[in-house]
């Protein structure tokens, strides 16, 4: 089975075994890397489509045994609830918006409609 993952914003997972070479840029899960240019420094944005690798490979196991290790606050959220069961995780609904996942946010109640309590004497 297909598993797919979206990393969280705050967290930079490395590839499993993987050995970069003196001024080899990062390589993270999920994420690209956009080198430093017009004065902004390099940062690794998330990409939009989900990392997917199948259940039992070494990716997908650093992932869930990641996700196990920091329940509290894990650094992917699972794309899908066929993998949230899968792979035994909680499924979290998230949005990606300038190159950041992030859990969704429920809406923003609207302005109530009754007239605020005025004191009057």
């Amino acid at each position: 089975m297909t598993l797919r993952f979206h990393p969280r914003h705050d967290h930079r997972v490395f590839y499993p075994g993987l050995k970069t070479a003196n001024g080899q840029p990062p390589m993270y899960l999920g994420r690209s890397f956009v080198p430093a240019a017009g004065g902004k420094p390099s940062c690794s944005p998330a990409l939009q489509d989900p990392i997917e690798c199948e259940l039992g490979s070494e990716v997908a196991n650093r992932i869930i045994r990641l996700m196990t290790i920091d329940a509290i606050d894990p650094p992917f959220f699972c794309a899908d609830e066929a993998t949230a069961a899968a792979a035994g995780l909680p499924f979290v609904k998230a949005d990606f918006e300038a190159g950041v996942w992030s859990e969704r946010q429920p809406p923003a109640l609207p302005p109530s409609a009754e007239p605020e309590p005025t004191d009057s004497e």
